[in-house]
């Protein structure tokens, strides 16, 4: 338990936590009306990693969390023609590539290297849901089964 708290809270650290939550929250506010994007899949991906990198390697924080959702907006900004809010999810893009170049210039950089193959694991999870053949499909269907 005492490994989770640390890890959420940055060691105590309420800049990094707030900082890390707010792009959380901006990243999830601008994929959540995605209904009909698989976005989710790649979440519990990002959260398995962060939380066997807490407990494997001893590190704080879960800014892998929403890098991965920055790859996933990323996805969907470049690639999905009909995303719903694209601009939420630049604004969200830009405010997590602020938090990457922030962290890039004020951690060691096998964080920004963490980070960005957490952007790489959140995009490519997230293509590879939605080239998924419609009848393994995990997309939200309309209507009466």
């Amino acid at each position: 338990m005492q490994t989770i708290v640390r890890a959420l809270t940055y060691n105590g650290s309420v800049f990094d936590t707030v900082l890390n939550a707010l792009v959380l929250i901006v990243l999830v506010a601008a994929l959540l009306p995605q209904r009909r994007s698989p976005w989710w899949i790649a979440l519990v991906v990002v959260v398995v990693v962060q939380i066997a990198v807490w407990f494997t390697l001893g590190v704080v924080g879960f800014s892998l969390v929403w890098s991965g959702l920055a790859g996933v907006a990323a996805v969907d900004v470049l690639v999905r023609r009909g995303a719903w809010g694209r601009w939420m999810l630049r604004g969200a893009l830009i405010l997590a590539l602020a938090a990457l170049l922030y962290y890039a210039v004020t951690v060691p950089p096998i964080s920004t290297i963490a980070h960005l193959l957490a952007v790489a694991v959140g995009a490519g999870v997230h293509a590879l849901a939605l080239r998924a053949p419609r009848h393994l499909s995990v997309r939200r269907v309309d209507g009466p089964v």
